[in-house]
């Protein structure tokens, strides 16, 4: 798709655009031993932090058990209760251990993206930050984080608000608020190519919603790989190969070369 197709093509083409490059993430991965080897240290620090969060939760949760079956039916109810308890449980400390396996693996992660740009552009493009300067990138990320989930929060408030119309505020909350719960998934993967090319926090929502459509499509795709544990990695090569096409597209600011930019046009 070319650059004035990306920018008159339908809403659907352009949503299609951006759903296809989150799934492809997936196989590039696969194809470079490099890149699959430092997918690997995220999964591997997200798989023992849920491990270990499920093993204290299962551990308090166990002391609970009824040690006897006297009571009869108010036994069945609790042994009821404690298996929905084991099962959020799980859920939760699935999302908290992705939660913190990404603050944890930032540099990681920034390697990952700095790899996936490498191998779709043929040559490196813009290289990561030095170890050195590894603490501030993370505050900064941070910072970045925080002010995108306050501007989700404040989204969703009003979102919510809307749902208090009658019956059109039920469809209004629906749509509206799985889309802005996918251009928020699609924020927090494409933010760090984003921050790489030299964009700060507003200057990243600002790319986002200019590239609502396409952006969208990256989100639902990634929202519904996150359901897929262990995933996040495969989610950030898709994203770091959007954020080559957009950019060469001129659709988002960027450090790409001028030549480069004509190269990855094709």
């Amino acid at each position: 798709m070319t650059a004035s197709d990306l920018a008159t093509a339908s809403a659907y083409r352009r949503f299609w655009f951006g759903f296809r490059h989150a799934l492809g993430g997936i196989p590039s991965v696969f194809r470079s031993r490099r890149l699959l080897g430092l997918c690997a240290v995220p999964m591997a620090v997200h798989a023992a932090v849920f491990v270990a969060m499920s093993a204290v939760a299962f551990h308090y949760l166990g002391r609970l058990l009824p040690t006897s079956s006297a009571h009869g039916w108010q036994n069945v109810l609790w042994h009821l209760l404690l298996f929905a308890l084991f099962g959020a449980s799980i859920l939760v400390s699935l999302l908290l251990a992705g939660r913190i396996s990404s603050i944890l693996c930032d540099p990681v992660y920034d390697r990952i993206s700095e790899c996936a740009e490498t191998l779709a552009a043929g040559r490196p493009v813009v290289a990561a930050e030095p170890w050195k300067n590894v603490p501030g990138n993370m505050l900064r990320e941070l910072v970045s984080a925080i002010l995108a989930l306050l501007l989700f929060g404040a989204g969703s408030l009003f979102i919510a608000l809307l749902g208090l119309i009658p019956i059109l505020g039920v469809v209004l909350n629906a749509v509206l608020g799985l889309s802005w719960t996918w251009l928020y998934v699609a924020h927090e993967y494409l933010s760090r190519s984003l921050g790489r090319h030299g964009l700060g926090a507003s200057a990243r929502v600002s790319a986002i919603l200019a590239n609502r459509a396409i952006v969208a499509g990256f989100g639902a795709a990634a929202w519904l790989l996150l359901f897929v544990p262990l995933s996040s990695p495969f989610i950030e090569v898709g994203a770091a190969r959007l954020h080559l096409k957009l950019a060469a597209h001129g659709l988002v600011p960027s450090r790409l070369a001028p030549d480069l930019r004509l190269q990855l046009r094709g």
